[in-house]
């Protein structure tokens, strides 16, 4: 039995050896002028799939001189076969005889449309793995327009990015993870982001609250660092602040004073702003002076009225320097120090505020009486001290100069012939009550402290812009300190019914309809600027606004524009100084309707003039007061006008109107009995606007503003 199967194993073998020698050698192999003296084999190796992970291996023993037979292919789907290669030689089978060992290599063509790739590989998707997510979201961002359309599981990939992305999101608690999340964030597409049931602009903020978790958890222990913050956040508005006590405005942010609007305080409505923004009602502190007088007295009881002082009770200079001695010593940050002077009697009052290390600050410059100019609004100037002019009126001084310099003009004691201190009080708003607490705009500020922050824009605010014109919206940062701050978040809105976003210079995430949100750092005292460019709809019309700017919490005042129809300005001047040469007219509405004539508009048919000036004053769809905040401003400036504004300005008390034309930066013209009244400067201009403050209704007329 053993050798029967010997026998078969050896013939089997001779079986094989024949099968191989007829495959190698048959004639259809055999070229012409093949030889077969002598035999020499050869091995030809066929890598059927050109996979090196996974190669298919196909080996042919060849008589010299002879060819090597083409294999039958494997199917390899969405590939076309081209060829084998040696190396990157094309392999001829019928003319290519074997003389050596060869390695012939199959070449294929893949042939399947990238957009079938894409939809298999969202098929294949790994929800689990986000490196996985990332490459075949690239693959989908990488086809072009058209064959994105025919990707029919589009929203697999979409689903499969909002599910990675909440799961990082519910997961994260750490400063770390918040970053990564991110991280995460500005590398999703904005499909995605759109249908993320996330308010990105917390998270952001939450960034940056782990980022300074530390002084966010002690915020309100650390109050009086708070209202530190916000007394310099006014102080770096500068010439931006001036001083008035008609205009003055109560419960205001410092991020209303800017280069487009004038932000005036007296000493208390400073004094007042500061702690109304950091606490909001939650202090004792008064509008007036001597209200807070009133308070003082009548309370001194209280925590928050440290002491009340008549001066005329300390007869002698040690008595009173030893007071002075020990009310400085005892000083803190956030400290109000009020006080009634005059020169036989406590008329007149100032407040100021200790912000540490021997500083007062304080708002002060020139005084205007409205009684000066409520019957004569032609009386009223702009007034401002030569201080005001340079640093605007905020501004700090050593507290000595009111406790130890008896020479000072502040000295709490001071007693002349023209002025006497006559009572003062020390009030520390924050003792009122342990439960007081910190505004949210107030912590962002207590994190951004000593940062400057404004914004301005390509073509300046209430100015005119054109159907499809790009603006630029810049947003400024201004580092005071030498300290880094990291992880600020910024949200910008884009006017979505009014502006179309074009682009940032700093990464961000733009989602559309929202806006563009970051998370920037700056460094110790640096200076950095954010622009965003938008294009002006091509429908837009009528007032247009920039969209909501915040910074953590802080709300900056949005910009508005008006869209303008095509007007040829130096045209415009011309004709009316053609006018103003040539012609007379016995009113400024006969004038100003004359200017549009001859420039190719006819006001008559936008105005209802029955009623002459008044029309201007009551109602049209070309008015645009409500640029300036709907009443009246606190100043109307020059850089606001545009070429052909109408200016009008009632008097309650005489009952008149009077009408001007806006012609040029130089030329402001009316038309009194019969007369052009024009100015001749720029500062003319600005002095003739300054004035229509005191005017018991005042609006800006702009026909040139686009409204269909």
């Amino acid at each position: 039995m053993i050798n029967k199967i010997k026998i078969r194993k050896i013939l089997f073998v001779i079986y094989l050896v024949l099968i191989i020698f007829v495959t190698g050698c048959s004639e259809e192999n055999k070229p012409i002028d093949a030889k077969s003296n002598n035999p020499v084999y050869y091995r030809v190796t066929l890598n059927l799939n050109d996979n090196e992970d996974d190669p298919t291996i196909l080996h042919q023993t060849i008589l010299e001189g002879y060819l090597a037979k083409m294999p039958s292919l494997p199917q390899i789907p969405y590939h076309e076969f081209i060829g084998f290669f040696e190396g990157e030689t094309l392999w001829d089978f019928e003319n290519n005889t074997i003389n050596r060992d060869v390695y012939l290599v199959a070449k294929w063509k893949n042939n399947i449309k990238d957009y079938q790739l894409v939809i298999d590989a969202i098929d294949e998707i790994d929800v689990s793995d986000y490196d996985n997510i990332k490459t075949v979201r690239q693959k989908y961002d990488n086809l072009n327009a058209n064959d994105k359309l025919l990707v029919t599981n589009y929203e697999k990939l979409v689903q499969a990015e909002i599910n990675y992305t909440m799961s990082i999101y519910e997961n994260s608690n750490t400063l770390v993870e918040y970053e990564k999340l991110i991280d995460l964030f500005e590398s999703l597409n904005s499909d995605v982001l759109k249908e993320l049931d996330i308010n990105l602009q917390k998270i952001y903020n939450k960034l940056f609250e782990l980022t300074y978790s530390d002084k966010v958890a002690n915020v309100n222990s650390d109050q009086q660092n708070v209202i530190k913050a916000v007394a310099n956040a006014f102080l770096y508005k500068g010439v931006y602040n001036q001083y008035d006590q008609t205009r003055r405005v109560n419960e205001a942010s410092p991020y209303e004073a800017s280069c487009y609007d004038t932000l005036y305080m007296d000493c208390s409505a400073y004094a007042y702003n500061v702690y109304t923004y950091v606490f909001g009602s939650q202090h004792n502190l008064k509008m007036s002076t001597g209200l807070t007088e009133t308070y003082a007295s009548g309370h001194q009881s209280n925590p928050d009225v440290l002491y009340y002082i008549k001066t005329s009770d300390y007869k002698t200079e040690a008595s009173q320097k030893a007071l002075l001695k020990e009310i400085y010593n005892n000083l803190q940050v956030g400290d109000c120090i009020n006080y009634r002077h005059g020169q036989s009697s406590g008329s007149s009052g100032h407040v100021v505020m200790y912000i540490g290390n021997d500083t007062i600050i304080h708002s002060t410059g020139s005084y205007m009486k409205t009684s000066s100019y409520s019957n004569n609004p032609e009386l009223f100037a702009e007034v401002q001290s030569s201080r005001e002019k340079v640093d605007g009126s905020v501004y700090t001084f050593s507290a000595k100069e009111m406790f130890e310099d008896t020479t000072s003009s502040r000295y709490l004691f001071k007693k002349t012939s023209s002025d006497t201190v006559w009572t003062f009080a020390i009030i520390r708003p924050i003792a009122k009550s342990s439960s007081m607490t910190v505004s949210k705009e107030a912590l962002s500020n207590y994190l951004l402290s000593d940062v400057d922050i404004f914004e301005t824009s390509s073509v300046g605010a209430r100015r005119n812009v054109l159907q499809n014109q790009e603006v630029t919206f810049t947003l400024n940062f201004v580092n005071h300190s030498d300290k880094e701050i990291k992880n600020i978040p910024i949200y910008k809105q884009i006017g979505e019914g009014y502006y179309e976003f074009v682009s940032t210079n700093e990464n961000g995430i733009y989602i559309k309809n929202q806006g563009v949100y970051h998370s920037i750092d700056l460094k110790g005292n640096e200076t950095k600027q954010i622009n965003y460019t938008v294009r002006v709809k091509k429908d837009a019309v009528g007032i247009i606004y920039e969209g909501q700017t915040t910074i953590h919490n802080i709300d900056l005042p949005m910009m508005s524009n008006t869209v303008s129809k095509n007007m040829n300005e130096e045209f415009f001047i011309d004709n009316c100084k053609d006018l103003i040469m040539n012609e007379t007219f016995s009113s400024s509405t006969d004038f100003i309707i004359a200017c549009y004539r001859d420039s190719g508009y006819d006001l008559k048919q936008s105005f209802d003039f029955s009623n002459k000036t008044l029309a201007f004053i009551e109602g049209t769809k070309y008015r645009v007061a409500d640029l300036y905040n709907g009443t009246k401003v606190k100043r109307l400036l020059q850089s606001s006008l545009e070429v052909g504004d109408i200016l009008v300005t009632y008097n309650q008390i005489t009952g008149a109107y009077t009408n001007y034309l806006y012609v040029s930066e130089e030329l402001l013209v009316k038309i009194e009995n019969g007369n052009y009244v024009m100015t001749k400067s720029a500062d003319e201009v600005q002095e003739v606007l300054d004035k229509f403050f005191a005017y018991s209704k005042w609006a800006v007329i702009r026909p040139t503003m686009r409204t269909n």
